[in-house]
This record gives structure tokens, sequence and C-alpha cells, in this order.
């Protein structure tokens, strides 16, 4: 009895000591500050792939929203917008 006590007891032991998967991380940076990705994955993925992806989104999203790039989607609309009143005599509150 004492031997299959053992023999379950280091079996236990063993099972408990599989590696973790590792927390993997990259930061960089992007719209005037820096960011901090940390990940977990039960599959295998390439980190490279991974942080090229996530900078190739943070891009589309400046691209879009920026108010300190002229050719972005936000600052064309509200140029449009300013040029279109302007037309009509208009002018965009501030306030």
């Amino acid at each position: 009895m004492k031997t299959t006590l053992m023999l379950l007891a280091i079996a236990v032991c063993l099972l408990g000591c599989q590696p973790t998967e590792q927390v993997q991380s990259f930061s960089g940076a992007a719209q005037g500050t820096t960011y901090h990705v940390r990940y977990w994955s039960e599959q295998p993925i390439s980190q490279p792939a991974f942080q090229r992806a996530v900078e190739q989104e943070l891009q589309r999203i400046d691209s879009l929203m920026s108010n300190y790039r002229n050719d972005s989607v936000i600052e064309n609309l509200i140029n449009n917008t300013q040029r279109m009143l302007s037309m009509w005599g208009l002018k965009l509150s501030s306030s």
C-alpha cells in the first residue's frame, strides 16, 4: 500500500511539473505614445508575424483617426465639412 501511495505521489508531482506556456510580450511606438502587448496562446504562433499584424492595425487606426496627419480620414472629413460650411457662409463652432 505504501509503495502504491508513493508511486501515485511521484506521478502527481511529475504530471504537475509539466512546462507551462510562457507569456510572450512585445512593445513599440504608435500614435505618439508607446504600447505593450502581452499574450499567451495554447497554439504556437509566430511572434514576428503577430507583432506585424498589431503594428499594421495600429497604423490603420492612425490613418483613420489621427488629428496630427493631414491625410487621415477624420482630418479630411473635418476639412471638407469646413469647406462646405464656408461655401454657405457658415462656420464650425469649436465649443
